[in-house]
């Protein structure tokens, strides 16, 4: 399988309602038609009403994909995976921040 867990990150994340999530998985998630847009670092690189993500290079094979709330005084992290750039599967790294979603762990999506 080209995702596993990583580590549980050293903040727990945010969870989020169903209605949240959905936003996430209907709204924000289906911005992202390459994987490409995911290897390289960008700031806001998509947005939705309450969330946005943000790519930043990890190591020269990695990057690291955020989901945040976009209101500043939150600011809290809901979703995390680490892309390394032989990734293939756009399916698979949206599938595994949905995960990420879920169970609260980074992942690392090869």
């Amino acid at each position: 399988m080209p995702s596993s867990k990583s580590h549980q990150p050293p903040r727990e994340f945010t969870t989020t309602s169903m209605k949240l999530r959905g936003e996430i998985r209907d709204v924000l998630l289906p911005k992202i038609t390459d994987l490409d847009v995911l290897k390289h670092p960008a700031e806001r690189l998509v947005s939705s009403r309450s969330f946005q993500m943000h790519v930043r290079e990890r190591d020269a094979a990695t990057t690291q994909v955020v989901v945040e709330y976009r209101s500043i005084h939150i600011g809290s992290t809901v979703a995390e995976i680490h892309l390394q750039h032989s990734a293939t599967s756009l399916q698979e790294a949206i599938d595994t921040l949905l995960t990420s979603l879920t169970d609260g762990w980074i992942w690392q999506v090869s």
